[in-house]
C-alpha cells in the first residue's frame, strides 16, 4: 500500500512543481516584457504599429484619441508566446493630433485564482496630409436678381471644418472686395462670388484687371 501512496505523492509534485513554472513565467516578467511595442511605420496609408506578446494568452487592443475616445476597436484574440501582433489604421481621413494604441494582456491567475490582466499603451503622434486649395476657373454668371457676377472656382481637399479667404484688389493693389466661407467636407468645390461692388459699397467697379487672394486659415495666401 505504500507503494501508490509514493506515487500520487511524487506526481503531486511533478504538477505544484510544473505549475510553479507557470506562476514564475507569468509573474516574474514585467509588462515592458510581456508587451513589447515594436517600431511603428507608415505603408500604403496605413500606420503600422507592431506588437510582440511574450506570453501566451488572450490579446485586446483599442485604438483612442487624446480624450480617450475610441476609434477603433481590434479583434480580441488568443495569441502563443512570441507571437507579434500588427495593428493596422487608415490614417488618410484622420485630423492630425495624439493617439493611443492601447494593449490588454489576458491571463489565467496563479493557483486558479481566475484571471489577471496587464496592460500598456503606444503614443502615436500623426500629423495628416495638410490642407490643400488651387484656383481651377472663372467665368461671368447672374445673380437672381439678373445682375452680373464674377465667380471664381476653386478645389479643396483635406480642408473639412477650414476657413477659406478671399480678397479682391485692383492692378495697383487697392483692396476692392473680400469674403470667407467654412468648409463642409473633407474634400471637393468651392466658389467666391463677387458682384463687382466694393466691401464697403461704392460704385460698381469698371472694366479691367482685378487680382484674387485666396487662402485656407493658417497658411500663406496666394
Amino acid at each position: 500500500m505504500k507503494k501508490p501512496a509514493s506515487r500520487m505523492l511524487s506526481l503531486m509534485l511533478v504538477i505544484a512543481s510544473i505549475f510553479g513554472i507557470f506562476a514564475v513565467q507569468s509573474s516574474a516578467l514585467t509588462p515592458e516584457e510581456i508587451i513589447v511595442f515594436k517600431t511603428a511605420y507608415t505603408k500604403d496609408e496605413k500606420f503600422i504599429m507592431p506588437v510582440n506578446i511574450g506570453l501566451g494568452g488572450r490579446v485586446s487592443a483599442t485604438l483612442t484619441d487624446s480624450n480617450n475616445n475610441v476609434i477603433e476597436n481590434f479583434t480580441t484574440m488568443l495569441v502563443e508566446a512570441g507571437t507579434t501582433m500588427t495593428y493596422k489604421r487608415s490614417f488618410s481621413s484622420v485630423k492630425s493630433g495624439v493617439y493611443y494604441l492601447n494593449v490588454e494582456y489576458v491571463y489565467a491567475a496563479d493557483y486558479g485564482m481566475g484571471e489577471k490582466s496587464i496592460s500598456r499603451r503606444l503614443k502615436i503622434t500623426h500629423n495628416g496630409p495638410g490642407a490643400k486649395l488651387t484656383f481651377s476657373e472663372t467665368y461671368q454668371s447672374y445673380t437672381d436678381a439678373g445682375d452680373l457676377k464674377q465667380v471664381l472656382k476653386l478645389n479643396y481637399s483635406n480642408a473639412k471644418g477650414k476657413k477659406v479667404n478671399f480678397e479682391v484688389y485692383d492692378e495697383y493693389g487697392n483692396f476692392i472686395n473680400k469674403s470667407s466661407l467654412v468648409l463642409n467636407y473633407v474634400s471637393g468645390t468651392c466658389h467666391y462670388n463677387w458682384n463687382y461692388y466694393p466691401s464697403k459699397g461704392g460704385l460698381r467697379a469698371s472694366n479691367g484687371i482685378y487680382i484674387l487672394k485666396y487662402w485656407i486659415q493658417g497658411q500663406t495666401p496666394k
